[in-house]
């Protein structure tokens, strides 16, 4: 309908938290951060302002803190320092969802088990880029740990024999994290994410 002007974009606080969380991944290193995780780190930047509000500052003012950047650290370290279950039957439930998840999503998806250590070996797709010295190597996801009885969070790797870049993905032990996880790496093997490998 001509002559009605469009009224202007709203953004909420929750919003503007949002995409200061997203543009704090833009060069996040060795770590995929899920959604879910993003969600989260923009619900307490969100909440930091709301306090920030209470106590007569404007957003506007306290951005000026940056806050982005910790609120996602500290949504980080909270699932990697508490950890996931240790190697007993319910981490082995995660990895068997985590499987049936990448399986759901078109992915080849095999659990497999290396000194105790059990992962999901995600085949090659022909949209993931180039992996490893000659271009042709998978991945591999699973609970990674430098203890053998604890693990310290979700991580994938480049499948190689010998020393293999990798990184830390960033979601919760339970069901929606899986999911999340399962997303995450989907994404990654139709070629819609950056490459965290970045020594290959």
């Amino acid at each position: 309908m001509s002559g009605i002007p469009t009224p202007p974009a709203v953004t909420t606080p929750a919003m503007a938290a949002r995409r200061e969380i997203d543009g704090e991944i833009r060069y996040p290193g060795h770590v995929l951060y899920t959604e879910q995780a993003l969600a989260r780190a923009a619900a307490v930047l969100d909440d930091l302002y709301a306090a920030a509000g209470r106590n007569g500052l404007g957003v506007d003012d306290f951005r000026l803190s940056g806050l982005a950047g910790p609120a996602l650290h500290a949504v980080r370290t909270q699932w990697m320092t508490g950890g996931p279950p240790a190697r007993t039957t319910e981490q082995r439930d995660l990895i068997d969802r985590l499987a049936a998840a990448l399986t759901a999503r078109g992915l080849t998806a095999t659990v497999r088990t290396e000194r105790d250590f059990p992962y999901v070996a995600v085949a090659r797709t022909a949209a993931m880029p180039p992996l490893g010295p000659t271009g042709h190597a998978s991945i591999w996801v699973g609970l990674g740990g430098d203890e053998p009885d604890r693990a310290t969070g979700w991580s994938t790797a480049v499948d190689l024999r010998t020393f293999s870049p990798g990184c830390d993905i960033v979601a919760s032990y339970d069901p929606a994290g899986v999911a999340s996880v399962a997303d995450v790496i989907a994404a990654f093997a139709a070629g819609r994410t950056r490459n965290p490998f970045q020594l290959f």
